[in-house]
């Protein structure tokens, strides 16, 4: 049973840094796509800046989550490593994009793409490669919750 406590320690610990990086990433990278509306750089160029976010956003998550899968390694508890990750990769959207869609909103409040904050869709002129809806994000975040549950409850096995 300590096993199980540790695990679940270091799964909590994880997602609670994961959540926070997120977090922190999106009004970063809010405010740079706010302040880069009054400065347009090519198109480019705001794809390179996206690829370097989520390269810092990989490697962060990485030396997160490896805590988590050593200690479920040592206790064997395989499935754990293979569905914890998928857990925080689905919640990323939620977290990273409602904080950066909430910081654009309040920085710029005559800006309609953003106007419902946290619950924004993405703009006509995202740069992303990939625009998720607010519905899609929810929706992941409820598979991650489930998947989160699904982990405790392996450790607990």
């Amino acid at each position: 049973m300590v096993e199980a406590g540790i695990i679940l320690a270091t799964m909590l610990g994880t997602t609670f840094i994961w959540i926070i990086i997120n977090v922190i990433s999106g009004i970063t990278e809010g405010t740079l796509w706010h302040l880069n509306s009054f400065n347009p750089v090519s198109k480019s160029d705001n794809q390179k800046l996206h690829a370097y976010w989520v390269s810092g956003r990989t490697f962060v998550g990485l030396l997160a989550v490896i805590p988590t899968i050593i200690y479920a390694g040592l206790y064997a508890k395989y499935l754990i490593i293979a569905f914890y990750p998928l857990s925080l990769w689905l919640m990323q959207p939620y977290f990273h994009l409602g904080s950066m869609y909430e910081t654009r909103s309040q920085l710029n409040e005559f800006d309609i793409n953003y106007e419902k904050g946290w619950a924004s869709d993405p703009s006509s002129t995202s740069q992303s490669m990939i625009n998720i809806t607010y519905k899609a994000r929810v929706s992941f975040l409820v598979m991650s919750i489930g998947i989160w549950v699904v982990c405790v409850l392996l450790s607990l096995v």
